[in-house]
C-alpha cells in the first residue's frame, strides 16, 4: 500500500470486480422484469378475450 501505483491498481481491481457483480445482478433483474411484462401481456390479452364475449363494447375500448 505504500506505493501509489499498487494502491491504485488494487482499488481499480476491486471496482471492476464489483461492477461485474452488479452487472450479474442487473441481468437477473432484467430477466425478471421481462418475464413480468410478458405475464402481464398474457393476462391482459386473456381478460380482453373474456370481455369480447361478455361485454363486446368494453373489449373494443381495450
Amino acid at each position: 500500500w505504500t506505493k501509489p501505483a499498487h494502491r491504485e491498481a488494487t482499488v481499480k481491481y476491486f471496482k471492476l470486480h464489483h461492477a461485474h457483480e452488479e452487472i450479474e445482478r442487473l441481468n437477473v433483474e432484467v430477466w425478471r422484469l421481462r418475464t413480468s411484462i410478458h405475464d402481464e401481456e398474457v393476462k391482459t390479452t386473456a381478460v380482453i378475450d373474456e370481455l369480447s364475449v361478455s361485454n363486446p363494447l368494453l373489449s373494443l375500448e381495450l
